[in-house]
C-alpha cells in the first residue's frame, strides 16, 4: 500500500513547482539548503516535498528543517571526534618519550651504553615528528642505521674497533684517577703501557674524544710518589706527541706541559728526569715554532736552573729542526735571553746556551747573527767561536755534536 502511494507521488508533478526547477533538472542548490548526501540517482527524490502528507510520523522525516538540523549536529560531532583525536596524538607520544628517558636514567650503567640509548631515542624521537606529518614514514632502527653510518662490513668492524678503543679508554681513565688516593699504582702503571701501545697503534679515536681528561689525569699522576709511575707519564706524552691527530690537542695546553716537563727536570729520579728530556725533545720537533719559543723565551730569561738550563736545550732543538727563514725572525727576541744565560753562575747553563748559540749560528749563518753579539767582550767571544769552529768540523752540518752535560 505504501509503495503504491509513494509511486504515485514520486511521477505525478508537485503543484505550483516547474520540474526545471529540480535538482533533477540540473538547477544549482540553494545556498542556504545543505546539500544532498544521497546517490546521484536519488537526488531527484531528496529534493522534493510532498504536496500531501502521507503519514503523521512521515511528515515528519521528510521536513527540511529537521533535516538541515541533523546534518549539522552530524557533521559537528564528526569535526570536534577528529580534532580531539589529532590533540591525544602528539602528548600521548611526548609522554612516551619522556618515560623512556626517565627510565634510562633511572637505570644507569656505564656511560657508553647510556649514550647509545639517549642516541637511540634521539632518533626515535625524530622518527617520530617524521611520521607525524613533518615528513617521510618512519624507518626501522636497522634501516635507519644503514642509512647513517653505511652497512659495509668494513665500516662495521671499523666502528667497532673504535668503540673498544673508546670503552678501554674510559676504563683506562678511572683507574688513572685513583692516584689522589694513591691507590692501583701497578695498576695505573699497567694502564700508561696500554695507553703507550694505542698511542703506537695509530688508533687515536678514543684519544681524541677524551683528549683534556687523559691529559688531566695523567698530568696528576706526576705527583705519585713512586719514580716509575712518573717517568711513564712522560712516555705516554712523547708517544701522544708523536700522534699527527694528537698534536692539535696538545696547541691549547702548551704553556701548561711544557712547564711540567721543564720542571721535571728537578726530579730526583734520573729516570724521570731523562723520559722529561725526552718528551721536552719530542715537543720541539713538532709543535709550532712561534709558540714554542713564545713560552721558552722568558723561562730561559728569569727560570731557576735546572728549569732555566732545560728550557735552553729545548730551545737548542727546536732550532736543529727549522729553517733559517723561521728562526731568523726571532733572533731579537731569543738573543738577550741566551746572552744572560752565557752570564749565568751555573757553569751548565753558561755551557747550554753557548751551544744553543752555536746551532743558531749554524743555521742562520755568521752575517745574521754577528750583530746579536757585539755585546760580548773578547774573552767570551773567544770562547764562542771556538765552539762554533769545532761545530764546523763536524761531520753532520747544522748541528754540533757536543751536548751540555
Amino acid at each position: 500500500m505504501f509503495k503504491d502511494t509513494a509511486a504515485e507521488l514520486l511521477e505525478s508533478p508537485v503543484e505550483g513547482v516547474p520540474r526545471a526547477a529540480g535538482v533533477a533538472g540540473g538547477g544549482a542548490p540553494s545556498p542556504m539548503k545543505p546539500r544532498s548526501l544521497q546517490p546521484p540517482h536519488l537526488a531527484g527524490r531528496a529534493r522534493q516535498s510532498p504536496a500531501k502528507p502521507i503519514h503523521p510520523d512521515e511528515s515528519e522525516n521528510m521536513n527540511p528543517d529537521e533535516v538541515n538540523k541533523s546534518l549539522r549536529l552530524t557533521a559537528n560531532a564528526i569535526q570536534n571526534y577528529s580534532f580531539e583525536k589529532s590533540e591525544k596524538i602528539p602528548t600521548d607520544l611526548a609522554d612516551e618519550k619522556d618515560s623512556g628517558i626517565s627510565q634510562v636514567s633511572a637505570e644507569g650503567g656505564p656511560s657508553s651504553g647510556l649514550e647509545e640509548k639517549l642516541a637511540a631515542l634521539d632518533l626515535l624521537g625524530e622518527a617520530s615528528r617524521v611520521s607525524n606529518g613533518r615528513g617521510s614514514v618512519m624507518r626501522p632502527p636497522a634501516a635507519m642505521d644503514d642509512m647513517l653510518y653505511g652497512s659495509n662490513d668494513s665500516v662495521n668492524r671499523g666502528g667497532s674497533k673504535e668503540r673498544e678503543d673508546r670503552t678501554a679508554i674510559q676504563e683506562i681513565i678511572s683507574t688513572l684517577q685513583t692516584v689522589k688516593t694513591g691507590a692501583q699504582g701497578n695498576e695505573r702503571r699497567a694502564c700508561m703501557t696500554q695507553l703507550i701501545k694505542i698511542a703506537r697503534s695509530g688508533s687515536t679515536a678514543g684519544l681524541q674524544e677524551d683528549f683534556r681528561i687523559v691529559l688531566r689525569v695523567l698530568l696528576e699522576n706526576l705527583e705519585d710518589e713512586d719514580g716509575t709511575t712518573r717517568a711513564l707519564v712522560f712516555g705516554v706524552l712523547t708517544e701522544m706527541l708523536k700522534q699527527e691527530g694528537l698534536q692539535q690537542g696538545f696547541q691549547g695546553f702548551t704553556e701548561l706541559v711544557i712547564l711540567r716537563v721543564l720542571q721535571a727536570h728537578k726530579d730526583q729520579e734520573k729516570d724521570v728526569v731523562r723520559a722529561a728530556e725526552s718528551c721536552a725533545a719530542t715537543m720541539a720537533g713538532v709543535l709550532p715554532p712561534d709558540m714554542l719559543v713564545r713560552v721558552l723565551n722568558p723561562i730561559i730569561k728569569t727560570g731557576d736552573f735546572p728549569v732555566n738550563q732545560a728550557a735552553i736545550k729545548m730551545l737548542t732543538k727546536l732550532v736543529e729542526k727549522q729553517t733559517p727563514g723561521s728562526m731568523s725572525q726571532h733572533l731579537a727576541e731569543i738573543m738577550p735571553g741566551l746572552l744572560k744565560a752565557y752570564d749565568n753562575v751555573e757553569s751548565s747553563v753558561r755551557k747550554a746556551a753557548v751551544f744553543c748559540i752555536v746551532a743558531l749560528h749554524q743555521l742562520v749563518g755568521e752575517a745574521t747573527l754577528q750583530p746579536h753579539l757585539d755585546c760580548l767582550n773578547g774573552s767570551k767571544m773567544k770562547l764562542l767561536s771556538l765552539y762554533i769552529k769545532r761545530a764546523q768540523a763536524q761531520s753532520t752540518p747544522g748541528s754540533p755534536r757536543l751536548t751540555p752535560s
